[in-house]
């Protein structure tokens, strides 16, 4: 890939112009349009991970792939140094579940 960056240049441009903007410029000629055909899913779902609002580390792994920066540079409240998810406090889904319980 001939958009290679290096940690320091992709910290710079997300302080510079913010996570979402230092992604697309880093990506070059690649556009999120043709990461979300090259990996069959929804234009939005791509533009959500890259943004941090979701995690799918299929897409934000190709997203690292192209620009040649770790995924805990561009996200590192979502991953560790050696690329693994970290570990995330899941929210319990009550709403709904005792609606009618006491009915």
């Amino acid at each position: 890939m001939k958009n290679q960056l290096t940690s320091e240049q992709a910290k710079a441009l997300i302080n510079e112009l913010g996570l979402s903007k230092a992604i697309n410029q880093a990506l070059g000629d690649i556009t999120q349009a043709g990461i979300s055909r090259d990996l069959n899913v929804r234009p939005q779902t791509v533009s959500d991970a890259v943004a941090g609002r979701c995690t799918s580390l299929r897409i934000q792994s190709h997203v690292s792939l192209c620009t040649g920066v770790p995924l805990h540079i561009w996200w590192p409240d979502l991953y560790n140094e050696d690329g693994t998810p970290k570990k995330r406090r899941g929210r319990p889904v009550t709403r709904g579940l005792f609606d009618h319980a006491e009915a």
